[in-house]
């Protein structure tokens, strides 16, 4: 819980001082790749091992989705939702498409965790659900960690 609170007032301030206005997508990848680079750093502090990071355009209503392989386990997901989108979701899902866990906050800073008893595939769903006014796609980061 401690880490969570940590990452949220982190992800809070980065996104009031950082970019206060959406700008052009080279500007925007460069951003999510500092944010990459911040929690990189956080989880070589903190001794946890990354499992998996991506930076990945989506688009308003186009869910993206791939698969994720893990060992036994406590994992946790990342994720943070580039300039101009609202609400970024994530869902997880074990490979008989029972849902393992799922953000239902409406923020742009989803995090999940889950164990795993034994090693498994997965299924990883990420939506941007809700964009600024004129805009219909963007950037976001993703980052799985084991605890």
């Amino acid at each position: 819980m401690k880490k969570l609170v940590f990452l949220l007032i982190t992800l809070a301030a980065m996104v009031l001082l950082a970019i206060p206005v959406v700008a052009d997508d080279t500007s925007d990848l460069n951003y999510m790749e500092s944010v990459r680079a911040e929690y990189m750093d956080r989880i070589n502090s903190e001794g946890q091992t990354m499992i998996f990071d991506e930076i990945r355009l989506v688009e308003e209503g186009s869910p993206y989705s791939f698969p994720l392989t893990v060992g036994t386990g406590d994992y946790e997901i990342w994720g943070v939702g580039g300039p101009g989108m609202r609400d970024l979701n994530i869902r997880i899902y074990s490979a008989d498409r029972t849902l393992l866990a799922e953000d239902t906050e409406t923020d742009n800073y989803p995090v999940l965790s889950f164990s795993e008893p034994v090693s498994r595939s997965h299924r990883v769903i990420i939506e941007g659900s809700e964009f600024e006014a004129g805009i219909d796609q963007g950037y976001y980061l993703i980052i799985v960690v084991r605890n």
